[in-house]
């Protein structure tokens, strides 16, 4: 005996559209700020030291980063058996802006990295698991 399917509402789902188009992968991409939890949290399991400055509300209702100096400093400092990294983080269609750029070209190639949640598993995770890879700077 076949069971009945009940719908919520009593009501069928409406049918996809038909598009001629290929079903997309629906998964949302990642924020920059999931984006970040998963790179500390990562960073943390491999031993790395990591910190972070988070912006804070002002009494005005701005918000700001409670920390003197230069504007657009990379998003973390990860720190591991002498290796210090300043790793900016982006999502996979953020761009640098002109005082990130600075900072960057200041750092130099090999402490600066620019992380994108498409790149995980090619430069983030082999990175924080142990070995050195390169990332194209842009």
């Amino acid at each position: 005996m076949a069971s009945k399917v009940v719908y919520a509402q009593g009501r069928k789902p409406a049918a996809p559209a038909k598009t001629g188009k290929k079903p997309r992968n629906r998964i949302a991409p990642l924020t920059e700020d999931q984006f970040q939890t998963r790179v500390m949290q990562t960073a943390k399991a491999y031993g790395w030291m990591v910190v972070h400055f988070r912006k804070a509300m002002r009494q005005s209702g701005k918000y700001s980063t409670p920390v003197q100096g230069d504007n657009g400093s990379p998003d973390l400092l990860l720190a591991r058996g002498g290796v210090v990294l300043w790793a900016e983080l982006k999502s996979d269609t953020g761009r640098l802006s002109p005082e990130q750029k600075e900072w960057r070209d200041a750092i130099g190639d090999g402490c600066w990295r620019l992380w994108r949640p498409r790149d995980w598993d090619t430069l983030v995770l082999p990175e924080l698991a142990g070995g050195r890879v390169r990332a194209v700077v842009s």
